[in-house]
Formats: structure tokens, C-alpha cells, sequence
């Protein structure tokens, strides 16, 4: 048995709740906290890019082969056989580095997220609140798991939570407020049953 203070599920949420509303409120937090992640994401594009002109070069460098080959085979400089081996290692290399190019642009579009506009930012709000006020328990489960970072309880009195607008695969402000769908979704979501 745990000797442990217990904390009462009920009172912890409801604070939570008004923590994360009081937080989301806040448009110059939000927004701040937006900006800094830009800011991260768009530190990190640079490396990205940097590897996708890297990989651009490889592709380039390959389809020259390829057409070297071809070139040489066409005035016979070069067997069929020695041409087909060739040309079959070349072009498994050049779909691998399309494939990779390819994935790697995708990370790069992926990272370029909007700023919220003020009404964003309160549409999100009010889809909080309706989540969490009115919504099914699996709602407001939902929006706790991807909304609430973490919380420090540091004594009974004193329970810092954490929030956060994006995990990097969840959604953000703009994906919440600008996609209602992914609201609806958590009504479509069943309770488990027993």
C-alpha cells in the first residue's frame, strides 16, 4: 500500500480544467509559445534542407550515370550484360534516394504550421470548453491527453500542470480550431465496454 497523500480525482481535474482554460485564454501566451516553436522547427529546416540539397546532387549525379550507360551501350561501347548490371544497381540507388528526398520534403512540409489568427484562437477555446464541459468522458480524456503536458504536484497545495499546443504529431491551435472534424471524431470514439 502506497503511505502516499492521496489527491482527490474530482478537485485535481477540475483545477486542471480551469488551469488549461485560463492558460488557452491567454492568446499572448499561446501565441508566444507558437512562435518559439516556429522558431525551433525552423532551426531544425536548415539541417533538413541542407540533406535534401545533398540528396538533389545524388539524384542528379545518378541520372548522369544512368545516361552515361545508356550513351555508351547505344554506340556499343558497352556489353548488354555489363550495361544491364549497371544500369540495375543505378537504378535501385536512384529510387531510394526518391524515396528519401521525397520523405524528407515531406518533414519539411509538415513543419510549416500557421499562426493562428485571433479567431483561431478563440474558436479553439470554445471547442475546449465545449469538450470539456459537455463533452463524453472520452472527450475530455482526449483533450487532457493531448493538451496537458504534464503535472507537478509539489504538495497538496501546490499542483503545477503543463501544457502544450503541439507534441509534433498531435494537433495544434490551428489544426483544432481550423478542423472541427478532429473534435467530432472524439464523440465517434465508444467507451470501452466490459
Amino acid at each position: 500500500m502506497c503511505a502516499a497523500d492521496r489527491l482527490p480525482a474530482e478537485a485535481l481535474e477540475t483545477a486542471v480544467r480551469n488551469a488549461l482554460i485560463a492558460t488557452v485564454g491567454r492568446d499572448d501566451l499561446v501565441l508566444d509559445a507558437i512562435r518559439a516553436a516556429h522558431a525551433a522547427a525552423h532551426a531544425g529546416q536548415d539541417q533538413l534542407r541542407g540533406r535534401l540539397d545533398a540528396l538533389e546532387g545524388e539524384v542528379a549525379k545518378t541520372e548522369t550515370a544512368i545516361d552515361r550507360y545508356l550513351c555508351a551501350f547505344e554506340t556499343g561501347s558497352l556489353t548488354e550484360a555489363t550495361c544491364g548490371q549497371r544500369m540495375q544497381r543505378h537504378a535501385k540507388r536512384l529510387a531510394e534516394l526518391r524515396a528519401s528526398r521525397a520523405n524528407l520534403q515531406a518533414d519539411l512540409d509538415s513543419q510549416d504550421v500557421p499562426v493562428p489568427s485571433p479567431a483561431d484562437l478563440r474558436l479553439l477555446r470554445e471547442r475546449i470548453a465545449e469538450a470539456l464541459d459537455a463533452g463524453p468522458d472520452h472527450a475530455r480524456k482526449t483533450v487532457f491527453q493531448e493538451l496537458v503536458h504534464e503535472i507537478r504536484v509539489e504538495s497538496r497545495q501546490c499542483i503545477r500542470p503543463a501544457f502544450r499546443i503541439s507534441n509534433g504529431h498531435g494537433p495544434t491551435v490551428s489544426g483544432f480550431a481550423n478542423h472541427p472534424e478532429r473534435w467530432a471524431a472524439w464523440d465517434s470514439n465508444p467507451e470501452p465496454t466490459d
